[in-house]
């Protein structure tokens, strides 16, 4: 058995350098100060039919590169026609007739097993269009978040007791941006009060589930605009500033901004840049608040899909993959800033098997 292993680690080591490190960059990659990583985000469709021995490649290939935390964000997604994708056994009115299958049992099983940490996701609403400020969309809101706590206490009840120190924490699954409503003084003050309500709805409710389970969260930016996103980098940090003063976060709670990266909203050359603009947001509203908010990052290990790969039959993935040097540099990049590094997605770009 051991020398299966070994010859398999061996094997998927050298397809990864093969495939993702061209020989002029070897030691450039051999070289990089990042030692570990430190979380990476998995999706259900990749393991849905994993066996035994498939599970144990997957973990023991995590804890190859230092993963402590996985994410898993996708429990159940309210999908646009008002139908849900559900992915655990759930008993709520609305999601019962909508359960796909069972990717939590075991998930859990095998992050109990070797030792990795999860953050399970608190429902997902893939309609929403980020208008928290107008009437009507803060009542939407209002349902979503407490749609969002009936699914987080089902899941704590469910899960909790028979899995204590490995379900770790709640991940908050909507994705915000640097919104236009940043580059005026109203707009800062009518988002965040929006936000501010989103949130304390949920964390009020982490809090009378368990207290020490910390929330993440893993917003986006784009730095070019392209007419729905806010350019203005000081507007940016002061917006940050604002938001995370009113929420109450507790001590371990995260925020993990996507580099953005794969998506086209980030550049390597604006990383530093940015990420330092989170870092101060993060410092100020600490000061604020008197508790401490975790920084990470979050790199996108993918390229944005062309047409060619839109195109490429069921199975084949519809994104490219960054190089292992691109990967490092931008971690590399964002170290000096942050408190932990994750990905998206180490299994789904990374795996050799």
């Amino acid at each position: 058995m051991k020398k299966h292993f070994w010859i398999t680690i061996a094997s998927c080591l050298s397809l990864f350098l093969t495939l993702f490190i061209p020989s002029n960059i070897h030691a450039q990659a051999e070289s990089s100060h990042i030692e570990k990583i430190d979380g990476t985000f998995i999706q259900p469709w990749l393991y849905m039919t994993y066996d035994e021995e498939q599970w144990d490649n997957e973990m023991q290939a995590l804890k190859e590169v230092g993963i402590d935390y996985l994410i898993m964000g996708d429990v159940a997604n309210h999908n646009s026609d008002g139908t849900w994708t559900v992915y655990y056994p759930s008993k709520l009115d609305y999601l019962s007739d909508y359960i796909a299958y069972d990717a939590l049992e075991p998930l859990l099983y095998y992050c109990e097993k070797y030792d990795i940490k999860l953050y399970l996701g608190m429902g997902l609403d893939c309609a929403w269009n980020s208008d928290i400020v107008s009437e009507a969309g803060r009542k939407a809101n209002q349902t979503y978040m407490k749609q969002c706590n009936e699914i987080t206490t089902e899941l704590y009840n469910q899960y909790k007791s028979r899995y204590p120190n490995t379900y770790y924490g709640f991940y908050f699954v909507t994705e915000l941006y640097n919104t236009l409503y940043m580059d005026t003084d109203t707009g800062i003050d009518a988002y965040a009060d929006s936000l501010d309500e989103m949130f304390t709805m949920v964390i009020e409710n982490c809090n009378a589930l368990d207290e020490s389970m910390p929330l993440l969260f893993s917003p986006y930016v784009n730095i070019f605009g392209y007419g729905y996103a806010s350019v203005n980098i000081d507007r940016f940090t002061e917006y940050w500033s604002d938001v995370l003063s009113r929420i109450p976060f507790r001590n371990g709670d995260m925020i993990c901004p996507q580099d953005s990266c794969g998506g086209g909203g980030m550049d390597v050359a604006h990383l530093a840049e940015w990420t330092k603009a989170y870092q101060n947001a993060v410092d100020r509203s600490n000061k604020n608040r008197g508790t401490t908010l975790l920084l990470g990052t979050n790199a996108e290990m993918f390229v944005q899909p062309d047409a060619e790969r839109m195109t490429a039959p069921h199975g084949v993935s519809y994104s490219g993959i960054k190089n292992v040097r691109d990967f490092t540099t931008r971690l590399e990049t964002a170290k000096p800033f942050v408190d932990a590094l994750f990905c998206f997605a180490y299994p789904h770009h990374y795996q050799c098997h």
